[in-house]
């Protein structure tokens, strides 16, 4: 069950996620994906393990506005088994950082994630669940 402040804190994040898509839609594809350095260049990471899921993380570089990053959690290597896509506000407010949880997987197994952002796919990493 989530608490109030838990609730308060997902409604504020769908929120902003819709409005930023709104805008981001609205703009030329050339002008939303034009980065001059690698996005994903200070990393990513994965952390916080609990039985339903995990936390990621990672750092936009060289943002001049918030944005959204994409990701995909898989049950393979290969991502032909994706089983959670979505999008992550990177807010320039936090220096483009991005921290997300993932919930709702299945305890005890490993997962494969990775963030994209216009054009650029950062490697695979790994991520577990705990029994």
């Amino acid at each position: 069950m989530l608490g109030r402040r838990q609730l308060m804190a997902r409604a504020a994040a769908l929120a902003a996620t819709q409005f930023l898509a709104g805008q981001l839609h609205a703009r030329p594809a050339a002008s939303r994906v034009r980065t001059t350095v690698d996005p994903f260049a200070l990393g990513v990471a994965s952390g916080e393990p609990s039985v339903e899921g995990f936390v990621l993380w990672t750092r936009i570089a060289g943002l001049g506005e918030d944005r959204l990053v994409g990701y995909e959690i898989a049950e393979d290597h290969g991502f032909r088994r994706i089983v959670r896509r979505g999008t992550a506000l990177a807010p320039l407010a936090r220096g483009g950082a991005v921290h997300l949880e993932a919930r709702g997987l299945e305890a005890g197994r490993l997962y494969f994630y990775r963030f994209h952002f216009g054009e650029a796919l950062r490697r695979t990493g790994t991520g577990a669940t705990i029994t």
